[in-house]
Formats: structure tokens, sequence, C-alpha cells
């Protein structure tokens, strides 16, 4: 099976043969990005720059597919292996002809994408070749694409047994309940917002919330609220952030480690400037923006409200 080309690229060069190359190709390389935006229909030039005319056929020689999730989890960066299935289906027209000394020859390439597999996200690549009657002649095009909708995939990480999204103890590291109570003046009176990202967000936004709050959200853990999935936090009502505690861009997708937001007496308003957070009952609002988002919409944020703790300093 053939490495996918999302970790080798072209492959190896034979630099001799480089140099002595009587061919030229344009694109060198075919992005077919993702299922929803497929880049189905491409188009390649060869060019003749020997002296004499090349007989050519064009060709496809698919790389193994890997897949970045696994069956119930999100990968945790071990060695993507390849394997060969969900393979695309190529179409070369034409796939014969012949090219004179100082012409070219264009040729439309048309991929059918495997069946889109959101559960496993497969990346699906190979190689477009040209194969000359002359040695020197030769030439691959590598290709890559991704068999689901990116914008589809979910943005923050949940994990129903492990307290994450949560609020949790500084000491205990167990989640909080609605009647925890600190009083933010010290580390270990300062709990703990921590979460994960299940994919890349280019904008991620921790806020401090009353804890009435009824902005909508894409799920929350306690019954306050009925999970929909096409609510986001980015719909929040006119005075429901007390303030902003975290605000993170182009943040990579998470593995071993949560991100962690410890609360202190500090927030800051719309302007970055500081104020206390003063006693009363609030929830930590999480939204990340999906890949492919627009963060101008409210309906491309993924969020999250936290459980109910309490601030009182008395």
């Amino acid at each position: 099976v053939l490495n996918t080309v999302a970790q080798q690229g072209g492959g190896l060069i034979n630099v001799a043969k480089a140099i002595s190359s009587t061919s030229r190709v344009w694109p060198d390389r075919l992005s077919l990005n993702d299922t929803e935006f497929f880049n189905s229909t491409q188009k390649l030039t060869i060019t003749n720059i020997g002296p004499g005319p090349q007989k050519i056929q064009v060709g496809h020689m698919p790389a193994g597919t890997v897949y970045t999730r696994g069956e119930d989890r999100w990968s945790d960066g071990s060695a993507l292996v390849p394997q060969t299935k969900d393979q695309a289906t190529v179409t070369v027209t034409p796939s014969h002809f012949t090219v004179a000394p100082g012409q070219s020859k264009t040729v439309t390439v048309t991929f059918q994408p495997p069946t889109p597999n959101q559960a496993k996200i497969p990346i699906f690549s190979g190689y477009i070749t040209f194969k000359s009657n002359e040695d020197s002649g030769n030439l691959n095009v590598p290709y890559l694409g991704v068999a689901a909708a990116m914008r589809e995939l979910p943005a923050i990480l949940k994990r129903p047994k492990y307290p994450l999204p949560a609020v949790v103890d500084p000491t205990s590291s167990s989640m909080v309940n609605d009647s925890t109570t600190y009083n933010l003046q010290t580390a270990e009176q300062q709990p703990i917002f921590q979460y994960g990202l299940a994919a890349g967000s280019a904008l991620v936004t921790v806020d401090l919330v009353y804890a009435n709050s009824t902005t909508a959200t894409s799920f929350r853990r306690d019954a306050a609220q009925a999970t929909n999935s096409s609510n986001s936090a980015a719909d929040v009502p006119a005075g429901a952030i007390v303030g902003n505690l975290d605000t993170v861009t182009w943040s990579a997708r998470s593995y071993d480690q949560p991100l962690t937001v410890n609360i202190t007496e500090k927030m800051y308003d719309a302007r970055n400037v500081s104020k206390t957070i003063e006693d009363g009952e609030y929830r930590v609002l999480l939204r990340a923006l999906k890949l492919r988002g627009n963060r101008n919409d409210p309906k491309d944020f993924e969020s999250f409200l936290s459980e109910k703790f309490v601030v009182k300093r008395k």
C-alpha cells in the first residue's frame, strides 16, 4: 500500500532524472478539499520540453487512505496506518495522446470521492501518472481530499465520563455542584474551568454569565435547558455576559491535556478593561467557532453552559 500523500507528499525525488526531465506539468499538485466543497473536476497541462515527440499515457495510482478519528474517540496522535479502502475513483480525458516538442496538452481529471464518513474522517489521496515513451518524460501529480464535511465536525470535546467541559474544584478536581461556594481570593478558592477541542477553532471565548441566564447553547450538563444542537451560544441575550474570562484564537485540537482557565477575581469587559467579579451565582459560557465558520454568524459556533457555582466573600 502506498503511503498517504498527507505524509509523504510527492514522494522521493530522483535528482538525476529531475535534471534531465523532458516534461513539465502544471499544477504540480491537486487539492480536492472536503466533500462539501469538493473540487471534482481539475485540469492538468503537460508540456514537452524535449527534442522529440512523446507518447503519453495518463493513469491513476491510488495511495492508502488514513483515518484521523478512531471508532469511538478522537485520535490521540498515534501513527496513521494507510488502508486500501475509501479511495477515489478517477477518470482522465484524454488518457492517451502525443505531444510534439515545445507543445502542451491539457487533460481533464474527474474525481469521484469515497462515501463521506463523519465518524472516522478519512483522508484519501493518490497520484495522477503521466507515463511517456521516453523514460525522462514520466511525471506524477499528487492529490488529496477529505471524505467528510469539515464544518460538520464538532468543535467542543464532550467526555460524559470525565468532567470535560466542566467547572472543577481546584483542590479535588471534582465537578462543582449548584451550591459550591468560593471567595476567589486564594488559589484554593479559585475554581477551574476545563475544556477540550474536538477540532481546531479560529475563535474560542470563555465568558462568565449569570446562573439564571436563558442563553441558548448547543448543550449543557444539567436539565435546566434541553439540548438543541441548532442553537448557538453566540445568541446571547443583552446583558447576559458578566465578563470575559479568556479568549483564544487559532487553537489546535486537544489531545492528552485539557485546556484550563482559572477563575480568579478578575474578568474583562468588551473593551478589555479589568473588572472584579462580584458576589453572586454564575455559570461559565464556552463558545467555539466550528471549522470553516464565520465568526459573525451565530450558527457557526458550538457552545456549552456549565454547572452553577456561587461566589461569596463573607
